[in-house]
């Protein structure tokens, strides 16, 4: 049986926060076991309705583990509730926070906010030709062994997809593909709720890393919702074999095992804020690139560190530095910024300014 640890162990015994741990396997071992997935697939084909979708059955799993606490009313007596977890337990939190009204804060990790998780198509081969092509590639290029598990890790998210022929057969047709590929998430995708949410007052604060994944529209993000409430781990992964290369889990960093801690005794008792998205320009000057990064009013800094990457298709390779900070201007609005200088040399040649 599965016990709190880490922060959430804290928190219970700090602060005597109630942690509710939600089990969460695949979807044919949930009840009714081996009926839910077909059940799923069967009415998803008949209606075209998104509703019938492994983001809302992963949702109201979360949910009915808040229904199912609740009813303990000697051990819980939630005014706030936060729903949280990673993967398709972070599309969980997401779907519970934002369409149950219970729920007052919700922390997903490596979950998308806006876009498909893995993949631009959630119907099997409706997706570009070019990502297949790189990942047979990516394949061919692996130790047996290594192949075997992420084929196997592969085969897990697929089940929970229908294919092009499956729904040739319930004719539908080339609208409803196109639809249908997107829409299957879009009960999870936060950036698509936020005027509601906003409303209702629902605290959020994402965790996600530039490689786990989940996030293809990371760029699309920052360029939409430069203030989105994101902690982002240069390199970080979803998780697989370590000897594939998967060793930047985002799950156990612990600056990401931190943000969760912190942004629950926000919610919950207070403590601290959210943190506030800075400004970011940047400009050449010569061989070198500046980047100036104004902070708001009041914030205090701890570790300024910036990091890039060369890579912008496949974002793999990661440099950082620590940036410096013009003193004695911390508390000025709009003054305070750290400065870094990158030289690029040869490499100058590819960054569009």
């Amino acid at each position: 049986m599965a016990t709190p640890s880490g922060s959430a162990l804290r928190l219970a015994n700090e602060k005597g926060v109630g942690v509710v741990l939600v089990v969460m396997g695949d979807i044919d071992a949930m009840v009714p076991a081996g009926m839910l997935r077909t059940g799923m697939k069967t009415h998803l084909l008949e209606t075209r309705s998104p509703r019938y979708s492994s983001a809302w059955i992963w949702g109201m799993r979360q949910m009915r583990g808040l229904t199912a606490a609740v009813v303990e009313k000697e051990r819980f007596m939630p005014a706030k509730v936060v729903s949280s977890g990673c993967s398709k337990r972070g599309i969980a939190s997401a779907v519970a926070g934002i369409h149950d009204d219970r729920f007052t804060g919700t922390a997903p990790i490596v979950s998308p906010p806006m876009g498909n998780p893995g993949s631009p198509s959630q119907l099997i081969g409706a997706g570009p030709q070019w990502i297949r092509k790189d990942n047979r590639a990516f394949l061919d290029s692996v130790e047996a062994g290594i192949r075997k598990s992420l084929e196997l890790r592969f085969a897990r998210r697929e089940s929970t997809r229908l294919t092009l022929e499956q729904v040739a057969v319930k004719r539908w047709t080339a609208s409803d593909i196109e639809t249908l590929s997107d829409r299957l998430c879009d009960a999870s995708r936060i950036t698509a709720y936020l005027s509601s949410i906003k409303h209702r007052g629902l605290d959020n604060f994402y965790n996600v890393g530039t490689n786990d994944s989940v996030m293809p529209a990371l760029l699309e993000l920052g360029e939409r919702y430069p203030h989105f409430p994101i902690y982002i781990v240069p390199g970080g992964q979803h998780g697989g074999p370590a000897d594939a290369g998967f060793s930047r889990r985002v799950t156990i960093q612990p600056e990401v095992v931190h943000n969760l801690e912190a942004f629950c005794r926000y919610h919950f008792f207070g403590e601290g804020r959210i943190p506030q998205s800075p400004k970011i320009s940047s400009k050449r000057e010569g061989s070198f690139l500046v980047v100036t990064v104004r902070l708001p009013e009041n914030i205090a800094t701890t570790d300024n560190q910036l990091s890039w990457s060369f890579d912008r298709i496949s974002l793999t390779r990661w440099h950082s530095n620590m940036m410096n900070g013009r003193a004695g201007l911390w508390n000025r609005r709009e003054k305070a910024y750290f400065r870094l200088e990158l030289r690029f040399q040869n490499q100058l040649k590819v960054f569009n300014m």
